[in-house]
């Protein structure tokens, strides 16, 4: 569960204990959660927000950065400006996410921004593994230029994968046309699979009427009885 903190509304875990992991975005708290470290909040940015400051003067705090240039600079930042205990670093060259190109459409409707980006831009579009998933990509892909699809896992939502899951789906990302085409190819896959199994149905149902129909007692025969008078 994610809460509101301080008067920035920094996202964040439970901060009930002594010691405080502060990382970078909203993200980074999100995968952290995941991974069960429930202590964490973050900064919403690069700037170090008066929150932070405020709670490192209560709590030994955790600065978890970045393992890149970006990352040391945060780190010297909030060092000089707040009270930190101790500093985590993520792999080098690394984020704590591992993806860091990342931009969000805020919802199904494609943004006139990431239209505009597609333009200048390579875009690979990571989808949910549903039917709203499918839907947004052919939505995004007739009105903007998509080099390559990722999807989620089958029933999955992007937001729920574990940060091994996303690497995995980007590496297996395709081009729009090979997209598509096993998308077709799934379709005539599911609608075979449907006719096999409505003709298998029905041929059980003959099947059983026919066996039902042997195994019926046959009627006995009449037997006629004349009577002669005498």
């Amino acid at each position: 569960m994610i809460y509101p903190y301080g008067r920035e509304n920094l996202p964040c875990g439970d901060l009930s204990g002594q010691e405080v992991v502060v990382v970078e975005g909203r993200a980074d708290v999100v995968n952290m959660l995941k991974q069960g470290v429930k202590n964490v909040i973050c900064m919403n940015g690069v700037k170090l927000p008066e929150t932070i400051k405020e709670l490192s003067q209560e709590k030994e705090i955790t600065l978890f950065v970045d393992g890149d240039r970006g990352g040391k600079l945060i780190a010297k930042n909030v060092n000089d400006n707040a009270r930190v205990a101790y500093i985590a670093v993520a792999p080098e060259g690394k984020e704590k996410q591992g993806v860091k190109n990342v931009i969000c459409m805020n919802g199904v409707k494609l943004p006139e921004t990431i239209k505009e980006l597609s333009q200048e831009k390579e875009i690979t579009l990571f989808v949910d593994g549903d039917r709203g998933g499918k839907l947004i990509a052919k939505n995004v892909n007739d009105n903007a230029r998509v080099a390559y699809i990722a999807v989620a896992p089958e029933g999955k939502e992007v937001e729920e994968l574990t940060s091994k899951e996303i690497l995995q789906a980007l590496r297996r990302r395709m081009t729009v046309k090979e997209y598509f085409e096993q998308e077709e190819k799934n379709k005539r896959f599911g609608r075979y699979d449907r006719e096999r199994s409505d003709r298998y149905s029905k041929t059980e149902t003959q099947t059983t009427e026919e066996e039902s129909e042997s195994v019926a007692p046959a009627k006995a025969p009449r037997t006629k009885i004349k009577i002669w008078k005498s």
